[in-house]
Order: C-alpha cells, then sequence, then structure tokens
C-alpha cells in the first residue's frame, strides 16, 4: 500500500453523535444526508465555538468539494483544528493530507503520527491504513504481527480495506498460515462492501480454483464488479479471458479496450499483452511504434516477456 498514491476518501459517517451538541448533530446529519448547503452553514456556525466534529466536516467538505469548491489548504486548516481538539476522524484524514502533500507540505513522518494517533483512538479507518502500511513495508517497515493486530481491530468494525488486507495475508501465508478458505472468507466480506481489490481476489481464486470449486463464470461476474471500478489488475484478467477465449467467446477488440485500461495506469503485463496486440495488429490497427513504446514501459518494470519481445523487435528492424 503506498500512501502516497491513495485517492481522497468518500465522506465517512460520522461517530460521537449519541454525545453531541444540537448545533454539532445537527452539522452532521445535514452532511450525511447529503445537504451540503445546509450543513455549511450549520457547521461553520458550530466550528466558531471550536467544535471539533464540526471542523471535521468543513475538512471534508472542502476535501472533497461537497458543496463548496475543493481547496486542500482550508481541508487542512479545519483538520488540523479538529486534530488538535483530539479528533480521530480529523487525524486520520490530516494524515492523508500529509501523505499525499495535499494543501500540506509531504511528510510521510507526520502523516504515520497522526495515524497512529488516530489509530490508538480506535478509529478503524487509521488502523487499516496503518496495518497496510505494515503488511506492506511502506514507510514503517514490515512487520506482519503489527499488521494482523491492526487489521484485525479495524476488521472487527468492518473496515473493508483491512478486511481485504488480511484476505491477502492468508492468501500469500505472510506472518500467518496460508489458509485460502479464511482468505476468501474476508475477501467476501469486503467485496461485500464493494472493495475491489477483494473482488479481484476472489475473481482470481474462482478462475483457478484456489480455495474455492473453480467457476469461470463467477470469476467473470467479480473481475467484471472490480474493472468497473477501475482496477487495473481486474482489468487485466479480463483482457486475458477476452484474449484468450477461457470462459467466453474470444474478443480481441474487447481484450485490447481492457488492457488499455489497465496499461494506462501502468500495469506491466497489460502493457505486454497490449503490445503484442499491436505487433500481430489483432483488436487494435498495426502499430509498431505503440507496441515498441508499451514494451519499454513493460520491460522498465521488470517485465521478462517485455523485454525479450522487445530484444526480438529490435533485431527485426536491423
Amino acid at each position: 500500500m503506498n500512501i502516497n498514491r491513495i485517492a481522497w476518501p468518500a465522506a465517512a459517517v460520522l461517530a460521537l453523535l449519541s454525545a453531541a451538541g444540537t448545533a454539532q448533530a445537527d452539522c452532521a446529519a445535514e452532511f450525511d444526508s447529503g445537504n451540503y448547503k445546509k450543513a455549511l452553514s450549520t457547521c461553520r456556525g458550530a466550528a466558531k465555538a471550536d467544535d471539533p466534529v464540526a471542523l471535521n466536516v468543513l475538512g471534508q467538505m472542502y476535501g472533497n468539494g461537497l458543496g463548496v469548491k475543493a481547496d486542500y489548504r482550508k481541508a487542512a486548516a479545519f483538520f488540523t483544528r479538529s486534530a488538535e481538539l483530539g479528533n480521530s476522524g480529523a487525524q486520520y484524514y490530516l494524515g492523508r493530507l500529509y501523505a499525499a502533500g495535499q494543501g500540506v507540505d509531504q511528510s510521510d513522518l507526520i502523516a504515520v503520527e497522526l495515524f497512529r494517533k488516530a489509530a490508538a483512538a480506535g478509529n478503524p479507518d487509521a488502523e487499516a491504513i496503518l496495518g497496510g502500511m505494515y503488511l506492506s513495508g511502506d514507510v514503517v517497515g514490515h512487520d506482519s504481527k503489527k499488521a494482523m493486530e491492526l487489521l484485525r481491530k479495524a476488521a472487527d468494525k468492518g473496515q473493508p480495506d483491512a478486511e481485504n488486507a488480511l484476505g491477502v495475508m492468508y492468501y500469500t501465508g505472510d506472518g500467518v498460515e496460508r489458509d485460502y478458505g479464511r482468505a476468501v472468507g474476508y475477501f467476501r466480506m469486503a467485496a461485500g462492501k464493494g472493495q475491489s481489490d477483494a473482488e479481484c481476489f476472489l475473481g482470481t481464486m474462482y478462475y483457478f480454483g484456489e480455495g474455492v470449486e473453480r467457476d469461470p463464470a463467477l470469476a467473470l461476474e467479480f473481475f467484471r464488479k472490480s474493472a468497473a471500478k477501475g482496477n487495473p489488475s481486474a482489468q487485466y484478467y479480463l483482457g486475458l479471458i477476452y484474449e484468450t477465449g477461457n470462459g467466453m467467446p474470444r474478443d480481441l477488440k474487447l481484450a485490447a479496450e481492457e488492457f488499455g485500461k489497465s496499461a494506462s495506469q501502468n500495469h506491466a503485463g497489460s502493457q505486454y499483452h497490449l503490445a503484442v496486440l499491436y505487433m500481430k495488429g489483432e483488436g487494435v490497427g498495426r502499430d509498431l511504434k505503440k507496441a515498441r513504446t508499451l514494451l519499454e514501459a513493460s520491460s522498465g518494470q521488470g517485465n521478462v516477456q517485455a523485454r525479450q519481445a522487445l530484444e526480438k523487435l529490435d533485431a527485426r528492424s536491423r
């Protein structure tokens, strides 16, 4: 999980409403209902009284451009004050701003510090992102034990990214004994909430029959759901299915389309397969220049097949 490449999150349901004052509750309620114009007015009033929830809501509105023009600097200012007042949601969102360098100077160290504060307060999103960082080794160093501890806490609260990450741990055997059954269970929980990586993992498991009975039709369903959300790996697998005709009629034009979507997100496998289609003129017009560009990009990421194809292409042009 690269914390510098995380899309700005959608608005989250705010906690602590049971103990909220009237202005705070109205602010959060209007925001959660999507009435951003009224929320803006109500939250501004509550924020003047240094209300942490209202400040957090305003940060989300400016961060996401909800009812106002998106402004990361203003979002950071609201999150900073809310975080100072101990709001764990604001600490989490401010951490994401520092991770991405949006509205503030980029700082992984400050981001991690904020994630840790929010996680210590029991924020499931912070637990999930920090657990994912320990799992991948980004910034904090790889630590499967800490990853498992944080991810389980978040997953117990229904956090889909944490459920997916636990599925990955059991699927790969990272820090735990490999267990496809548990992996499928966690992937299903996350996919049920629309988590695209989990949908893609379920697609691969049903496609190859890993821990489940092989079911190409169900695999295709999961790949399509994930690909529709822009998941490059799911788009790659869809491209392979269309290219080979394994599980559905062969369609090289659709294969090229899916590989193209994935390749544009720098997926090395898709870059290679799309390059091959350009070299053969299958599904797309023959274009050796485009093929070379794609092979160079894929080879640059360590794809051996792309490097070999590039060498053959160079040999032919001599």
